[in-house]
């Protein structure tokens, strides 16, 4: 389970990382053309040369408008990127969360099965008949693994030779999948 929280972060993180760097390459290509379409507007509204003090002013202020519509432009769309990755990463963190208490839950689940197969390890294969026939799979293989490897083979015993192959199939499958 620990290695799958790790692949998940990582796979999470690279994904991340990913997403920002095209969007750093698209945002150089959007600023840049920004800054084309402004340069042009700019270049095709020059006065003439001979303009009175209040023209020039006026250019002067148009000219600086437009770099601040440019400006505008960027921040209200890196402003809207940054409100997009905080959802991402709220949704990434619920996420988290979820994977964090089921870690949580595996690990009581594991605690719980080390004191039952503590106290399997005590019984004789005929006490653990009955009981065991009320234990799901899971569980069992849970009890199995916990268990001191002297006393797995009455527990195997005291299943049903169906019931113990698939529980020994279950076990070898949990192994080479972790």
């Amino acid at each position: 389970m620990g290695k799958k929280i790790g692949l998940f972060v990582v796979t999470f993180i690279l994904s991340v990382a990913l997403v920002f760097g095209a969007f750093i390459v698209l945002k150089k290509d959007e600023i840049k053309k920004v800054e084309k379409q402004a340069g042009e507007k700019a270049k095709s509204s020059v006065p003439p040369k001979k303009m009175s003090k209040v023209d020039s002013l006026e250019a002067l202020v148009e000219s600086l408008q437009l770099k601040l519509d440019m400006e505008k432009t960027i921040a209200d769309s890196l402003q809207k990127e940054l409100t997009a990755k905080l959802h991402l990463l709220e949704k990434k963190d619920a996420q988290l969360a979820k994977l964090d208490e089921q870690l949580r839950q595996a690990q009581k689940r594991a605690l719980k099965a080390k004191d039952i197969a503590k106290t399997f390890e005590s019984m004789r294969v005929n006490e653990m008949k009955l009981i065991l026939q009320k234990i799901d799979d899971k569980m069992l293989a849970l009890i199995y693994q916990n268990m001191n490897s002297r006393f797995r083979k009455n527990l195997l015993l005291a299943l049903p030779p169906s019931r113990a192959a698939r529980l020994t199939k279950n076990v070898i499958q949990a192994k080479y999948q972790s």
